[in-house]
C-alpha cells in the first residue's frame, strides 16, 4: 500500500514536470527533464529501493504463502482424508439407520398385527368368559330346579301312586258301568220290543173289540180273554 503510494506521487511529479514542459517555450526539453530528473533521483532511488523491498517481501511472502499453502493442503488432506473416512463411514450409518428404520416399521407393523390380534384375542376369551359365566348361571339354575324337583318327587310319586290307583278304580268303575250299561241297553231294548208288541197286541184287541161290538165275532170275548192271560204271562 505504501509503495502504490509512493509510485502515484511520483507519477503525479512526472506528469506535473512534463506538464510545465510543455508549456514552456524556448527551453530545452532534455535539459528540463535532466534537471528535473536529478532534482528528484534521490526521490526516485527511494522508490526503487522500496520497490526491491517490496519485491523481496513479496517473494518472502509468496514463500510463505507457498510454504502455508502447502501446509494448508497437507491438513486438507488430512481433512479429507478424516472427511472421507467420516463420509464411508457416515455412508455406513447411514445404512445402519436405514435397516433399523426398515426393521422399525418391520417391528412396528408386527406390533400392530399383535396389538390386533391381542385385541380380537380378548374379545374372544370375553366372550368365553361370558360364555362361562352363562353356563355356571345354567348349572346353578339346574341344580336349584333339581334341588326342587329332588324335595318334590317323593310327594309327585306319591300322587303318581294316588292318580294310578285312582285310574285303576275308575277303569273298575267304568268297567262296571259299561257292564251295568250293556245290562240297561239289553233291558232297553227287551223294553221297547215288549212295548212295541204291546202296541201290536192293543191293536190287535181294538180291532177285535171293535168286531166283537159290531157283532161280526160272537163269542169272541171269552176267547180274548185267554189270549190276554197267555201274553200276560208271556210277558212276565
Amino acid at each position: 500500500m505504501y509503495l502504490q503510494k509512493h509510485v502515484q506521487n511520483l507519477k503525479s511529479v512526472v506528469w506535473f514536470g512534463l506538464g510545465r514542459v510543455s508549456g514552456l517555450e524556448g527551453v530545452n526539453k532534455s535539459e528540463y527533464l535532466h534537471v528535473f530528473i536529478e532534482k528528484n533521483k534521490k526521490e526516485i532511488e527511494d522508490c526503487e529501493g522500496l520497490l526491491e523491498r517490496h519485491t523481496e517481501n513479496k517473494r518472502l511472502a509468496d514463500e510463505e504463502l507457498g510454504q502455508e499453502m502447502a501446509g494448508v493442503r497437507e491438513k486438507t488432506r488430512e481433512f479429507q482424508e478424516i472427511k472421507d473416512r467420516l463420509q464411508a463411514k457416515l455412508i455406513g450409518l447411514k445404512k445402519i439407520v436405514d435397516e433399523s428404520t426398515n426393521n422399525y416399521k418391520l417391528a412396528e407393523s408386527a406390533l400392530k398385527i399383535y396389538l390386533s390380534t391381542e385385541e380380537k384375542e380378548n374379545e374372544k376369551l370375553q366372550r368365553m368368559k361370558d360364555a362361562y359365566q352363562k353356563a355356571v348361571q345354567d348349572v346353578q339354575e339346574k341344580e336349584a330346579s333339581l334341588n326342587d324337583l329332588t324335595t318334590s318327587v317323593p310327594d309327585n310319586e306319591r300322587k303318581l301312586r294316588d292318580a294310578k290307583q285312582k285310574f285303576e278304580d275308575l277303569k273298575k268303575e267304568d268297567t262296571q258301568i259299561s257292564r251295568e250299561a250293556r245290562s240297561l241297553r239289553a233291558q232297553l231294548e227287551e223294553s221297547r220290543q215288549a212295548m212295541n208288541a204291546n202296541r201290536s197286541r192293543g191293536r190287535v184287541l181294538d180291532s177285535l173289540m171293535n168286531e166283537k161290538r159290531s157283532g161280526r165275532l160272537p163269542g169272541i170275548f171269552g176267547r180274548l180273554v185267554s189270549v190276554i192271560k197267555i201274553l200276560i204271562r208271556y210277558v212276565a
